[in-house]
């Protein structure tokens, strides 16, 4: 299902649901230190629209959909602003008496390692990756590279340069066979 998080909220499940239905809902949610604003939010969890800004300009627009909404239960959001298949639920259930389960779900993070992989990683060799690496994959964050610190010697410098280069430019070309 993707990134996944789950809580119990004290109030029942009708109220949790109705506190989402209220104005600033989604600016309550943002966490302040995420550099993320909120410019326009949803008229309603059905089938309204939300914007956010995001930086370099990039602006998040997330559209409620028909289909998922079913109050109290759930509602869900799709993103239509960037060309990334991303779909948000929102799922509250009974937990108890009088408290509610809220749990919220999107992307699934699967790391790419170049040591034995755990559960939900996968291998990668960078200079020569595996023609299924990304399978099933949506996005892909590259992170990797060796360390800044130390002396910046021509060769350390070269090192750092390789290191985000060129296995950039072999996940790129792997990207782009896949959607050949």
């Amino acid at each position: 299902m993707g990134l996944t998080y789950s809580s119990v909220i004290d109030p029942d499940r009708d109220e949790v649901f109705s506190w989402h239905t209220r104005p600033g809902a989604i600016t309550r949610l943002t966490p302040p230190w995420q550099p993320v604003t909120v410019l326009c939010e949803a008229g309603s969890l059905r089938d309204g629209r939300a914007t956010l800004t995001l930086p370099g300009g990039l602006r998040w627009v997330a559209a409620h959909q028909p289909d998922a909404y079913d109050p109290p239960n759930s509602f869900a959001d799709e993103l239509t602003s960037l060309p990334l298949p991303w779909r948000h639920t929102h799922e509250f259930s009974p937990s108890g008496d009088t408290a509610t389960l809220v749990t919220t779900s999107g992307h699934r993070v699967v790391p790419l390692v170049r040591r034995l992989p755990r559960v939900g990683e996968r291998y990668w060799r960078p200079e020569d990756p595996a023609p299924g690496l990304l399978d099933g994959v949506d996005a892909v964050i590259h992170l990797a590279g060796a360390s800044i610190g130390g002396r910046f010697t021509p060769e350390r410098k070269a090192e750092i340069r390789d290191s985000r280069i060129l296995p950039t430019r072999r996940l790129a070309e792997l990207a782009s066979a896949r959607r050949a």
